[in-house]
């Protein structure tokens, strides 16, 4: 019976031995060394397994990674281990990351010394790193040591992850000192430990060094923290420490340039009484100025001290400004932001009064321009279109930066006054000369009228156009080698097909398994190894859109575009349609699945990805935001909150999944919080909903739309508004009709 039992088992395992290569993902977890994992990970993923691709285990185990599901992950990638010849790095550096957070630091040892015998750069980097922290956990810290000494200056995440895996070895050295420099440094420059690994000791010292324990930092250190937390958009930890400096240290916390930063806090976390008190403090400091700049400032304390009667006040503190200096630059800006505080609620001829101050006191600024089409637009809003129209065409005949809101505002003026042939005249050179612009978007769209729901017909557009991603990627590449096997050099073409066949290999298998995010250190040494030739540099952009690397497309093609005319002569190289690499429906299968369920329009929310992150799903901004949508720490908690997520941790973020159905929901919040008014749900999404909406109750609500994106008091904002409206048009005018044509070196306006 024994003997029967044996040679069973041996026929099942000889079949499965000699079937299809494809089939391996069905048997291998069964014959794989049971040894690694406990049963139950085996099992689970054994489960998983079933029916999938190497490519698909790849997508799902990364992204398991990424998520913090370490025996997810490790179960889906540990069969991968060695089955890509020439990219066995791409699954050692995640699988290596499970195993460490799973406490078996030995074996995550033994899969990193495999990967870093052929890792280069970045990879590299990633892997020393890792390969460090679990030698500490093994107690080899001068190996660990060692290991962290190797990195080089990479990726600002692999440095920051090295640095924290620097303060855990010194806390096990007992280097008190050393681990106190590093943390504070933290504290100071970084207080959300962006890339924290959350390991308990992290944890620890974290808590530690916010709460001055051993870290205590001294007067000049918590008025850093509190900046950099207010610039992180921390409001509630920028808070606590304002509260921290004021206990500690009563007289640094009155001084001015701290009260600024203390009110902004209140400011941005809708705090009426505590805003109210602060600006007022800085008000009486301010208010009896001698120069502009004293003036200056206390109408923007004025006005932020939130109540409507302080508009007057600070009205007259920014005329106060333009006559006691009339050539000062902060004159200049007061005068400006005084006739957006008058447009925006409604003063039109006020708001003019201010603005033609600004071009006849100023003709030769930065300014002048603007706000001559500014007063413009008060005379149309006032009721005044012929003075208006004959502003806005002289401003336009002049052809300067302000010359497609001089020909869209010179339209509604013409209109007005049932001028149609003049005012079709100035539609057609709107729309033809500047197509990509935020005021030619506008004669396409309306706003106002517009639900922004679903809209199914788009999406099946933009889901066709990125459906044969990998197909394009294949052409792509072949166009890329071809380019090599043409250079006349040997010497030179066997180098350059030596530097590009170990890139491309990962990048066309990170493109396949749907994680070609983490092909950048490959598109890089792929951009480097391609010919200089239109054909090559063309098809190494696609790779880069392809693989979800936009941001880096985006910066190239328009080089590419003003340095020849080759974006004209691609027909023939399938893939590369230049337009659709500025444009591209990058991450439209997440985009298209989360706008479904909450009901809103695909394209304005490729429109918001492309100018938050250029679909970059690693990229992190100076003031915190992460991943695709840009989302701060305040609106992961809104967003989550409103999808009953729970506990979230902040590298999740980064999971592009995650990420946009974050986004998604967050933007339709907005648009339901402002009655579908999308430039105040815009300007909420940039700015933050408290200022949306302390801008909505001072008269943005009640204006037109264009109007309203006018009198956005924040340059940042007004122009965030503009430029997605202006990549909606271009969206869906590319998508369904083929006709937008993409002018040589031309820039959205």
């Amino acid at each position: 019976m024994i003997g029967r039992r044996i040679a069973a088992l041996a026929a099942v395992l000889l079949l499965l031995l000699l079937a299809p290569a494809q089939s391996w993902a069905c048997w291998l977890p069964v014959v794989a060394p049971c040894e690694m994992f406990h049963g139950n990970v085996l099992r689970a993923g054994a489960v998983a397994i079933v029916r999938l691709t190497p490519e698909s285990l790849l997508s799902l185990g990364i992204h398991a990674t990424r998520a913090g599901d370490w025996q997810r992950g490790a179960a889906l990638l540990a069969p991968l281990s060695k089955r890509f010849a020439l990219a066995d790095d791409v699954v050692a550096l995640p699988l290596a990351r499970c195993l460490i957070n799973l406490g078996d630091p030995a074996r995550a040892l033994s899969v990193l010394e495999g990967a870093l015998r052929t890792a280069r750069g970045p990879w590299a980097d990633e892997a020393r790193v890792l390969a460090a922290r679990a030698l500490i956990d093994l107690g080899q810290l001068q190996r660990a040591e060692a290991s962290l000494d190797l990195v080089a200056a990479g990726e600002g995440r692999i440095l920051t992850e090295a640095d924290l895996v620097r303060a855990l070895l010194y806390a096990r050295q007992g280097e008190a000192t050393h681990t106190r420099a590093l943390l504070e440094r933290f504290s100071r420059e970084d207080p959300t430990f962006r890339e924290a690994f959350h390991e308990p000791e992290f944890s620890a010292l974290y808590q530690r060094a916010l709460g001055g324990r051993p870290i205590v930092l001294d007067a000049e250190g918590l008025t850093q923290r509190a900046a950099t937390l207010l610039q992180e958009q921390q409001y509630q930890s920028a808070l606590q420490t304002c509260l921290e400096l004021e206990r500690r240290f009563p007289a640094v916390a009155g001084r001015t340039g701290f009260l600024w930063t203390w009110a902004k806090v209140y400011f941005r976390l809708t705090d009426r009484e505590g805003r109210e008190t602060k600006y007022s403090e800085l008000y009486a400091r301010y208010r009896n100025a001698k120069k502009a700049a004293g003036q200056y400032r206390a109408g923007i304390a004025a006005w932020r001290r939130g109540r409507v009667e302080d508009d007057d006040l600070a009205l007259a503190h920014y005329r106060r400004a333009f006559e006691l200096q009339p050539r000062a630059r902060d004159a200049r800006n007061a005068l400006m932001r005084g006739g957006r505080l008058a447009l925006a609620r409604g003063r039109f001829a006020d708001a003019e009064r201010f603005f033609l101050d600004v071009a006849r006191s100023y003709p030769r600024s930065s300014n002048a321009d603007e706000a001559r089409m500014l007063a413009g637009v008060c005379m149309l809003a006032d009721g005044r279109p012929g003075d208006a129209a004959q502003l806005l065409e002289e401003l336009a005949s002049e052809r300067g930066a302000q010359t497609p809101g001089a020909l869209y505002w010179a339209w509604r003026a013409r209109q007005a006054q049932g001028h149609e042939r003049n005012a079709a005249a100035h539609l057609r050179n709107l729309q033809r000369r500047y197509p990509r612009s935020y005021y030619a978007a506008m004669t396409q769209l309306d706003p106002a009228a517009e639900s922004w729901n679903y809209d199914a017909e788009m999406s099946g557009l933009l889901i066709e156009a990125r459906g044969d991603r990998d197909q394009r990627a294949t052409a792509a590449a072949s166009v890329l080698l071809q380019e090599i096997g043409r250079i006349d050099d040997r010497e030179l073409r066997i180098g350059c097909a030596a530097r590009a066949v170990r890139p491309l290999t990962r990048v066309l298998l990170l493109i396949e398994g749907n994680v070609g995010s983490l092909a950048r250190p490959d598109l890089k040494l792929l951009l480097d190894a391609a010919p200089d030739t239109m054909h090559g540099r063309w098809a190494a952009l696609a790779l880069y859109e392809l693989s979800g690397e936009t941001r880096w497309s985006l910066r190239l093609v328009y080089r590419l575009m003003a340095e020849d005319d080759g974006a004209r002569s691609l027909d023939d190289l399938p893939g590369l349609d230049p337009r659709r690499l500025v444009y591209p429906p990058t991450w439209i299968e997440l985009v298209d699945a989360q706008c479904r369920i909450e009901d809103l329009d695909p394209a304005l929310m490729l429109s918001l990805i492309r100018q938050e992150s250029a679909f970059d799903a690693d990229a992190i901004s100076v003031a915190n935001a992460r991943g695709l949508c840009q989302f701060i720490p305040p609106m992961v908690d809104s967003a989550a909150a409103s999808l009953g997520l729970e506990g979230l941790r902040p590298d999740q973020v980064y999971d592009p999944e995650l990420n946009v159905c974050l986004g998604v929901r967050h933007l339709h919040d907005l648009l339901v919080q402002h009655d579908g008014n999308i430039v105040l749900a815009l300007a909420g999404y940039n700015a933050t909903e408290p200022v949306a909406l302390t801008w909505s109750e001072r008269g943005l609500a009640a204006m037109p739309p264009d109007l309203a994106a006018e009198a956005i008091m924040f340059a940042e904002t007004r122009g965030y508004v503009k430029t997605i409206l202006s990549n909606v048009a271009v969206y869906r005018r590319l998508y369904r009709t083929g006709s937008f044509e993409l002018q040589q070196g031309t820039r959205a306006n």
